[in-house]
């Protein structure tokens, strides 16, 4: 077949027919996404995300019952991490009069997790000290 490559030969006929519009756009619409997926795949696979950079911060207090929740969100900045072990202490006058942990199963890379911390002190009448004490590599 020496004529255009825009043509093919139908198997029924034997005629040559164009290949229609619709067929190159979804064509050339593929190839792009192929393109797009290895080259996204490949600047990660050389960039990998550096170490765990993990921040807390807190959200806001709630009475439940008797108690009291310390919401909060832990942020990751850097590569995945799990077993994410939180710490809140309710401090007053620089000491620490009630400790409350929690651990956060998963922290991918660039996520936000939510979290609560029970405490059975009032800590808006305190001073909450929330800290990151520990991670494992998943």
């Amino acid at each position: 077949m020496n004529e255009k490559t825009t043509k093919r030969r139908s198997s029924r006929s034997g005629r040559a027919h164009e290949i229609p519009l619709w067929e190159w756009l979804m064509a050339g619409l593929g190839a792009t996404i192929l393109v797009g997926a290895i080259a996204f795949f490949a600047v990660q696979a050389m960039n990998p995300p550096g170490p765990p950079s993990l921040t807390v911060n807190t959200d806001s207090v709630v009475q439940s019952g008797a108690q009291y929740l310390v919401m909060f969100h832990v942020r990751n900045e850097g590569r995945t991490v799990a077993g994410v072990a939180v710490e809140g202490l309710l401090e007053q006058g620089g000491v620490a009069v009630e400790r409350a942990n929690v651990v956060i199963p998963f922290a991918p890379n660039n996520s936000k997790a939510n979290g609560a911390l029970v405490f059975e002190r009032d800590p808006r009448l305190a001073q909450v000290r929330i800290v990151v004490r520990g991670f494992t590599d998943p």
